[in-house]
């Protein structure tokens, strides 16, 4: 996990949708190496954190944030971000931070 800065993740959906990211990584260095905390803030602050939403594999290098099925956004605009936290280091870097446009949606 090395880079010059956060990437802009924005994205939009509906509110019918279940927030979920999946995020491959491509480093040298397992996921497991960092501890990860996803923000989103809005009308619904969300704050998750491994075990609690984020779900981490080394085996196939990859970070999955997910709050659940059921868990919906209302339409609006929302900020979110995810940092991580070098566990031998303490280094805190932003992974990635943006915006996510929620719509309205007659089947939500």
């Amino acid at each position: 996990m090395s880079g010059a800065g956060a990437l802009d993740v924005s994205s939009s959906m509906t509110n019918a949708e279940s927030l979920l990211f999946t995020l491959k990584i491509i480093d040298d260095v397992a996921p497991s190496a960092y501890e990860w905390v996803y923000d989103l803030a809005g009308c619904q602050t969300l704050h998750l954190t491994e075990g609690d939403g984020i779900t981490v594999n080394d085996g196939i290098a990859t970070v999955i944030i997910d709050p659940g099925a059921d868990y919906r956004l209302a339409p609006g605009t929302y900020k979110h971000g995810c940092i991580i936290t070098d566990k031998v280091t303490g280094r805190v870097q932003q992974v990635f931070d943006g915006e996510i446009t929620v719509t309205w949606s007659p089947n939500a």
